[in-house]
């Protein structure tokens, strides 16, 4: 585009700019580049463009990211080494690990490997199955003991691998500065902060805790989901009728050696969902060997689905209750039913003392307030569930002890602003199911070539480059699409136990292609393009709703009419948008009409639960995630 119509393209959003101030959150390890031949370099390359260079900086470079978490790095790692920008990575923590399990699709983390153009990403798997099995038995007359087995291979996840290339991929491109300091800012009003960074018409300058200055043409914000340097928008831009809250998925969950076996899941096996309730059962248990029925899908990419094989497998005895919890059983059961959680267990291979280990991981999928679960509950939950499975811990080996805490859903990032919200402050997370690397790598591609356009532009623009780079993620089409995920998330987490497991068994009957497809949700990720338009969504919800229980299909439509009328078209503009629209016009805010909320608190009970229960018992490997561990200062600093 010619300059001047560039120039012009940005005058209503520039004059939305207002001078300002920014904050830095948390982030990890990595090797420091040589700062003063980094800033030569970019003095020289900036001079001509910069028009009030009235001070010395210590550094100067074209993105500023703020956060040391896998979205920042990736983002660093993009610009510096494929974009050939000039970072600086600002990580209050550079050798600090990173805390959470990941566990991703083969076929993801696959594509993502040949979209980031770093084919070592297949390097950064600590362990593959080949197989994945989920568990529903117990509603619509499925037995208790049913395996749904599906063909799709799933990985974990190494971070610290992970951490490694994309840390080797800045050092080795000779044009980022990590810095280890933190960034104290808040956002108090649009584009202006209380401290630490002002922008000006053509960049930003970034105070850090040690002093420091950074100048940057561009400001990257990767401190997860509770930023405080990035607003939320409006409801009347979502074109809400109300606020659209998150809601949070809480899990807890541990890696540990085990006694006699697994018990009922296979070795060889992901399990990606248990959501079984027996374990409450108040009458007799089963206390026999006995065989689980398996069902498997065979479901490819572009043929029809065949027909469903069913076969027995031997699997492990369950142990009778403790009469103790089967007196609180019918309290312990209603609540399990009410408001369910399932586990998610990682066989991790026999050791050498011949032992099998294995991750496990009791998760409420999503909730909030009355809904919401504890992690000490879910802690509960998880011994009880292991207890009437005969899965015997091994006393002394629980390692990696996990407090899983994903705000999901929530409002997007104000796309107006300055700050580029990326990963979790961009609300990349998937708003049904809170799967969030994969997405969060797939559109860093999206951001790195659209903000390396711009700084490429012979006029640049901070504003223009901000607006390009949230087009490049939360495009028309993206919402819409985000849209009917946000209803998937608020309609599961209304529904109790039985209703989820007829969703589920529903779900895995689609096509592979169909069902992963709406589990990425992202283009340029496996199975989207099934879920792009809105007559595809459409579409896709025949086809699951043709596999419900009647049941279940009640409870969807009967929640869409009332989430609907509470909220707004927004779900039925998703799906049959010719007859709704796209949704409102740009919003361009007019005089006093306020800033959006910024989140920056989130769910602190969680965060705090999650802190005490580290403290009171530790074990090894076991790391606070960063929103708890800011919790937890935030606590010490009021005693």
């Amino acid at each position: 585009m010619p300059s001047r119509a560039r120039a012009a393209s940005c005058v209503a959003l520039a004059a939305l700019m207002a001078p300002a101030t920014v904050v830095v959150g948390w982030s990890p390890s990595v090797r420091l580049a040589s700062a003063a031949a980094q800033r030569r370099r970019n003095v020289a390359s900036a001079a001509s463009r910069r028009v009030t260079p009235t001070a010395a900086y210590d550094h100067e470079v074209d993105v500023a990211v703020v956060g040391g978490g896998p979205a920042g790095y990736a983002m660093a790692a993009l610009m510096s080494s494929a974009h050939g920008a000039s970072v600086a990575l600002v990580d209050p923590n550079p050798e600090g690990c990173w805390p959470n399990n990941y566990g991703e699709w083969r076929e993801e983390w696959q594509r993502l490997s040949e979209r980031l153009g770093m084919p070592e990403l297949m390097d950064c798997v600590t362990r593959e199955w080949e197989i994945t099995d989920t568990f529903f038995g117990g509603s619509f007359g499925a037995p208790w003991d049913e395996r749904t087995r599906l063909n799709r291979a799933y990985v974990q996840v190494d971070r610290q691998a992970l951490k490694e290339l994309l840390s080797n991929k800045i050092a080795t491109s000779g044009r980022c500065e990590v810095i280890s300091a933190k960034l104290n800012a808040k956002l108090v009003a649009s584009n202006i902060f209380d401290n630490g960074i002002v922008h000006d018409s053509v960049g930003s300058t970034l105070t850090l805790s040690t002093g420091a200055t950074v100048r940057a043409k561009v400001v990257l914000d990767a401190t997860g989901f509770e930023s405080k340097l990035v607003a939320r928008e409006a409801k009347e831009v979502s074109g809400n009728w109300e606020e659209l809250e998150p809601g949070y998925q809480i899990a807890y969950g541990f890696a540990c050696e085990l006694e006699d076996g697994l018990g009922p899941y296979d070795a060889n096996a992901m399990t990606l969902f248990d959501y079984r309730t027996d374990h409450f059962d108040e009458g007799e248990p089963r206390v026999n060997q006995h065989t689980t029925n398996t069902t498997t899908h065979h479901s490819h990419h572009h043929s029809p689905r065949e027909h469903c094989q069913s076969y027995r497998l031997p699997c492990n005895r369950h142990l009778p209750l403790d009469p103790a919890h089967r007196r609180a059983g019918s309290t312990l059961l209603a609540d399990a039913e009410n408001r369910p959680t399932f586990v998610y267990v990682m066989p991790q291979g026999e050791q050498a003392n011949g032992r099998q280990k294995a991750f496990f991981e009791e998760t409420s999928l999503v909730g909030r307030g009355e809904r919401r679960l504890g992690f000490a509950e879910c802690k509960k939950r998880l011994d009880l569930r292991l207890k009437h499975l005969g899965v015997k811990v091994v006393p002394g080996t629980i390692e990696e002890e996990e407090f899983c805490y994903i705000p999901m859903g929530g409002a997007l990032p104000d796309l107006t602003q300055r700050v580029v919200a990326v990963g979790g402050a961009a609300a990349t997370v998937h708003p049904s199911t809170g799967y969030q690397l994969c997405r969060m790598l797939a559109s860093s591609t999206d951001i790195a070539a659209a903000l390396s356009q711009e700084l490429a532009a012979p006029s640049f623009s901070p504003d223009c480059a901000a607006a390009a780079a949230y087009r490049s993620i939360w495009s028309p089409s993206l919402r819409l699409q985000r849209d009917f995920q946000v209803y998937g998330g608020e309609f599961l987490m209304a529904q109790p136990v039985e209703k989820l497991r007829g969703f589920f068994s529903a779900f895995f009957k689609l096509d592979t292609i169909l069902w992963g497809g709406f589990l990425a949700g992202w283009p340029g990720l496996p199975g989207n393009e099934y879920h792009d338009e809105w007559n595809k969504r459409l579409s896709f919800a025949l086809k699951l709703f043709a596999y419900m229980p009647n049941e279940v299909r009640l409870a969807m439509m009967t929640y869409a009419v009332s989430y609907s009328a509470e909220m707004g078209p927004g779900l039925l503009r998703s799906f049959v948008t010719p007859l709704f629209g796209t949704g409102p016009a740009p919003y361009v805010p007019t005089a006093g009409s306020g800033m959006a909320r910024v989140y920056t608190t989130g769910d602190m009970e969680a965060k705090l639960e999650a802190a005490k229960m580290l403290a009171a018992a530790p074990t090894p490997g076991s790391l606070p995630s960063p929103q708890v561990q800011e919790s937890t200062e935030k606590e010490e600093a009021l005693v």
